[in-house]
């Protein structure tokens, strides 16, 4: 971790998760510009721990500090999140072998446990704010599916180096949260997962992991297309 001298690493950890969960649930948007001092006033906390906190996500990709430019948000484009998504596609193609052969039984109910909250639609009831919220929490929960899936080829380096991609990946999802983005094709994408994980068929998982990675990629890269000709 990037710390200044004298900063706690208390006051870092909760600058850098503060800030970060500002990026994930947009109220920080990619390109957006800000500052060290914007940031103290909305979190609350002094300039030292905020400063290491974005020299961390700037190492992370997340900024971009430029000079007399300043502090922004790393901008997401079309071509960017493509490429994003090949690194995840060999991920989980190259994982998918592994994790059919190495994961535990327990891991797998781990997974299956979270399929339910990724195939329930909205209730009748649920208006504009509460649906919101929920597709956010649908968001959280397809990570989760994803990070135990990858755990289970029990390699601590490959999660690693899997759950920084994806920090990446899931700034982009919530690009299309107010555009439904096919949800009920991706509920049934994460039932074929599932389906082929319990099996522990590499060829059927690995083919599972891919469609559902092609089929997100392209409802954000029409997203981000879409706002480039609005704009």
């Amino acid at each position: 971790m990037t710390e200044l001298p004298g900063v706690g690493r208390d006051l870092t950890d909760a600058a850098y998760h503060r800030i970060r969960s500002m990026l994930l649930h947009q109220e920080l948007r990619p390109g957006e510009r800000t500052s060290v001092g914007q940031l103290c006033a909305a979190l609350g906390l002094g300039r030292a721990p905020v400063k290491a906190a974005i020299d961390r996500l700037a190492g992370e990709g997340l900024f971009r500090i430029r000079g007399r430019s300043g502090t922004s948000v790393t901008s997401l484009t079309a071509t960017g999140v493509r490429q994003m998504f090949e690194m995840r596609s060999l991920y989980e193609d190259g994982a998918a072998p592994l994790i059919a052969e190495r994961i535990t039984d327990e891991q797998i109910a781990d997974v299956l446990a979270l399929v339910p909250a990724l195939t329930a639609g909205p209730t009748p009831e649920q208006r504009l704010p509460d649906e919101l919220a929920r597709r956010i929490e649908f968001i959280d929960k397809d990570v989760e599916f994803h990070r135990l899936i990858i755990a289970g080829a029990n390699n601590p380096q490959l999660s690693d180096a899997y759950r920084s991609l994806n920090l990446h990946l899931l700034i982009s999802h919530y690009l299309v949260l107010d555009a439904g983005a096919h949800e009920r094709q991706r509920q049934d994408e994460h039932v074929e997962i599932a389906r082929a994980l319990a099996q522990r068929d590499a060829d059927a998982l690995a083919a599972a992991l891919r469609r559902h990675a092609d089929a997100v990629r392209d409802a954000i890269t029409r997203t981000i297309d879409h706002r480039a000709v609005a704009h």
